[in-house]
């Protein structure tokens, strides 16, 4: 607790007092910021900086790729999702060649942008452990960036 000289009549007064008891003056308290004050201030200045920031951004520019380079991308995740539903359908997936996955063949069968059909050469082990070159086929459904298995036939040869 630290003394201070009242404003009206001079006098030593606690900090903490609300008037002076020598001659009753009303003693304005000084408000102290504490710690919740001072959180909300500085989030309120970090949401205003933040907004700013963004404002002063640049707006994205569309994508510059061509029509035949999304094909390009969307055929090889195509690829990729059949190959991995491939080695989860395989008996012994380690076993299994599937170092032909990024030539295999995407076709769209009903014009449809969201159904894919992906072939590809496997060679792989059986159940009766006898190594085997087949042509699977997967029939695949596009949601955005998601691939569903719809169906997976096999052609031994």
């Amino acid at each position: 607790m630290a003394m201070v000289a009242c404003r009206e009549c001079a006098k030593a007064v606690s900090d903490r007092a609300e008037h002076c008891p020598h001659c009753g003056f009303k003693l304005i308290a000084t408000t102290s910021w504490g710690f919740g004050k001072v959180l909300v201030a500085s989030i309120l200045i970090l949401g205003l900086v933040t907004c700013i920031g963004r404002l002063s951004e640049p707006p994205t520019k569309p994508s510059t790729k061509t029509t035949e380079e999304t094909k390009a991308d969307i055929d090889n995740t195509a690829r990729y999702a059949c190959k991995g539903f491939i080695e989860k359908s395989l008996h012994d997936y380690r076993s299994a060649d599937l170092s032909a996955w990024t030539s295999a063949t995407v076709t769209q069968p009903f014009g449809s942008t969201a159904v894919y059909e992906v072939a590809m050469q496997v060679r792989a082990k059986n159940a009766f452990n006898a190594t085997r070159l087949s042509t699977m086929t997967c029939g695949l459904l596009r949601n955005g960036d998601n691939w569903t298995l719809t169906g997976l036939s096999q052609a031994g040869k």
